[in-house]
Order: C-alpha cells, then sequence, then structure tokens
C-alpha cells in the first residue's frame, strides 16, 4: 500500500511532477497540495484524520517532506545538476550562471524560451 500511494501521491500528484511550476507559488497552493500527501500520509500510516504529530509521522516514518520544502528540495537538485552539465539540455538551455562581483556565492537567472 505504502509504495502504490508514494508512485501515485508523491510523484504524479505533488511536485516531484513540475517544480518550477510550484517554485514562488501562493502558500494557499501548497496548502492544498500538503493537504493532499497528509491525506496519503494518514492513509499509509492508519491514522485518522485528527490525529497529533502527523508531520512527525512524514519526517519520521515515510522520510517524506512537507510541500514547501520538498519544492526547494528539488530545486536544488535541479539546480545542482545544471551547474554539474548533468541535468537535461532543457534545463541547462534556459538557465543562466553568474557570479556576483561581490561574494564567491552564485546566483541563478532562468530565461525563458519564445
Amino acid at each position: 500500500m505504502k509504495t502504490l500511494v508514494h508512485a501515485f501521491i508523491t510523484s504524479h500528484v505533488d511536485v516531484d511532477y513540475c517544480n518550477a511550476v510550484f517554485a514562488g507559488s501562493p502558500k494557499s497552493t501548497t496548502d492544498t497540495l500538503q493537504r493532499v500527501l497528509n491525506a496519503a500520509a494518514r492513509l499509509v500510516t492508519n491514522t485518522d484524520k485528527y490525529d497529533r504529530d502527523l508531520s512527525r509521522l512524514l519526517h519520521d516514518q515515510l522520510h517524506w517532506l512537507n510541500v514547501p520544502e520538498r519544492i526547494e528540495y528539488k530545486l536544488a537538485a535541479m539546480i545542482r545538476r545544471c551547474l554539474e552539465d548533468k541535468a537535461p539540455t532543457y534545463n541547462r538551455a534556459t538557465t543562466a550562471f553568474r557570479s556576483l562581483p561581490s561574494a564567491a556565492d552564485t546566483y541563478v537567472q532562468s530565461t525563458s524560451i519564445n
């Protein structure tokens, strides 16, 4: 059951499917996705809707991140792959990396393809 829920809910309905779309999205959108993820967690762990410590179950037992954390993690992983030239061509073609003159940090600028 856990494998089925994980395969369908967390990879297709949730943010793993289109991370860039959800980056910077309003809290109302991420809250809706979080409710779907919470429902999936309750299904897998056989807990009631009003049981306490659902967030702890997500992290400790299922090893799932909350929706905003998932978005941030997936984008960071994509940027790392772009920096290492391991990302798909369409990601590398739309992302420019520039060094800041006053720091050793790099910032990312996304460009659109018309």
